[in-house]
């Protein structure tokens, strides 16, 4: 870490920290706009527009205006979210918010598509497949899900349900046609994150499977972590795939031949979010602790900046707007409402 790279200083706005790196040649300057008391989830988008956001959990996504709630769309659990280009279609996935109608977009059922090719085998009538993880593609032309089997009878009775407990599934995002059945399992392997990228798939428990997104080849199986993936992202220049994990470590693999650039203890606690800039070889990190971490992806492992934060217990959600001037915080203090707060980035020489 350069000591001479990396300032903190305190802020305007209550409890809020704010940094200043050195970044190559510019410097980079983030400063907090506002915060604003959050109950709908961890889960950040920004919009390219830097004033409209979401943010999304368990039982659908709230639609914001800066500091204001416009809306609070009940559309069941979302996942990875992120805004068309235009602004106008929010992917909550796996779900589709038409963010200026405030409103669900309708489409097929994808609680049916997560038993397609099942039909054949005997499922017991109070059991049934939920989503645990969903992620949109960039273009929002595929939705990958994970489906594991559940069922409403009590421990240890009889189950006659001979199938895959764990399905990993593709499909196409707006018609909800199967494509392709990428894993199913009768073990306990969890893949509660998922991501696409322009050329891959990943799907991770503790350990992350790739897909290559056309032919369907399992192309790595990394091991790196020794417990369960909170996050993980591929760049969106597709260049890396990150993860953060409960072993505390952030991991990054250079695409392709899936070499590992670097592992390492990135949080005193769970690492738990991620985010990567836009436009600059940066890198965020949230998770058990007080502080935001900025990492360099020149320089891989070291420590560019932090954002500190008093009394947070922790950092689960993380997102830089489309423009690069903006990024989302999720906090959950160690008493306290949940908040999300708004950091201005200045980059300049």
């Amino acid at each position: 870490m350069r000591e001479d790279s990396m300032s903190e200083v305190g802020s305007g706005v209550e409890g809020a920290g704010s940094a200043t790196i050195a970044f190559g040649s510019q410097q980079v300057t983030i400063r907090p706009l506002w915060r604003v008391t959050n109950f709908y989830g961890s889960r950040l988008a920004m919009s390219g527009d830097d004033v409209h956001w979401a943010s999304g959990g368990l039982h659908g996504a709230a639609l914001w205006r800066e500091q204001e709630q416009v809306a609070l769309v009940d559309c069941g659990r979302v996942d990875r979210m992120f805004f068309s280009p235009d602004g106008r279609l929010l992917y909550a996935s796996p779900h589709l918010i038409d963010r200026e109608a405030s409103a669900s977009v309708e489409l097929p059922s994808l609680q049916a598509s997560l038993v397609a090719g099942l039909e054949a085998r005997t499922m017991p009538h109070d059991s049934w497949f939920s989503l645990e993880a969903a992620a949109f593609s960039p273009d929002g032309a595929q939705v990958v899900v994970h489906a594991r089997y559940r069922t409403s009878r009590t421990i240890g009775a009889e189950d006659d349900y001979q199938g895959p407990t764990q399905r990993l599934l593709l499909f196409e995002g707006n018609t909800r046609r199967l494509i392709h059945v990428l894993l199913e399992d009768r073990r306990f392997h969890r893949y509660d994150a998922v991501a696409i990228g322009e050329r891959y798939i990943a799907g991770a428990g503790s350990r992350i499977r790739v897909w290559d997104r056309h032919t369907f080849e399992v192309v790595a199986d990394l091991t790196e972590h020794r417990f369960d993936v909170n996050q993980l992202e591929f760049s969106p220049d597709g260049r890396f795939l990150a993860s953060v994990a409960h072993d505390q470590k952030l991991c990054l693999w250079r695409t392709g031949t899936f070499d590992l650039v670097g592992c390492w203890v990135a949080h005193p606690h769970d690492a738990v979010s991620l985010a990567f800039h836009p436009r600059l070889a940066l890198l965020a990190t949230g998770g058990g602790g007080d502080e935001v971490k900025l990492w360099s992806l020149e320089d891989p492992g070291e420590q560019l900046g932090a954002i500190k934060f008093p009394q947070v217990g922790v950092v689960d959600g993380l997102a830089f707007g489309p423009s690069g001037r903006r990024l989302l915080v999720a906090l959950h203090p160690d008493a306290g409402e949940p908040v999300v707060m708004l950091y201005e980035l200045a980059i300049g020489p």
